[in-house]
């Protein structure tokens, strides 16, 4: 597919702030822009068995459901994320063989391609508009509102108020707003 941006795995953090939640943070190849996944601490510490380097972690299930698909022959796979819907990135599996996509949530389908080794790629234009500078050794991460779920958007919205930042504020209410339009239609 072309207009798209391939992304890797830079690192797996755990909130402070959210109990029970973290984020994956992918960059581009040049590592100068990164996207973040939020994802619960449960998938966190899944995601690091996976990519665990001295090879300590018992074999985690997608590492055996793509050893599988290798062993048959149709591991030709690769993540699309596409666009963002009430607060989650569209995630898409496209097998290449067969030319058929999944839907599969975002912090699933990382933890497919880091166990098959398969790519993961990013419209261009989505991940400029939802990307932020990325430099390392950096300790805070800017998120744009819209991949907030509605637990980190609650206390997103606390801290805003508590800080007296009436215009974030503002902007994380009108982003939940925007959602309840949208649960009102379906």
């Amino acid at each position: 597919m072309t207009g798209e941006t391939e992304l890797q795995l830079q690192s797996l953090i755990l909130l402070t702030q959210v109990e029970g939640m973290g984020l994956v943070v992918l960059t581009n190849s040049d590592r100068d822009r990164q996207i973040g996944i939020p994802c619960t601490e449960a998938m966190i510490n899944q995601l690091n068995r996976i990519t665990d380097i001295a090879g300590t972690a018992p074999v985690q299930l997608p590492q055996l459901l793509c050893r599988l698909l290798g062993d048959h022959g149709i591991a030709e796979i690769e993540i699309h994320i596409t666009d963002v819907c009430d607060g989650n990135y569209v995630t898409l599996l496209y097998d290449r063989a067969t030319l058929k996509t999944y839907t599969v949530a975002p912090d699933d389908a990382v933890a497919l391609a880091l166990a098959g080794g398969w790519p993961i790629y990013i419209r261009t234009a989505l991940f400029a508009s939802q990307s932020v500078a990325y430099k390392p050794g950096q300790e805070q991460m800017a998120m744009p509102l819209n991949v907030l779920n509605g637990r980190l958007l609650e206390r997103a919205l606390q801290r805003a108020i508590a800080r007296e930042d009436y215009e974030m504020a503002k902007a994380i209410k009108d982003e939940m707003g925007q959602r309840g339009k949208n649960d009102d239609k379906r």
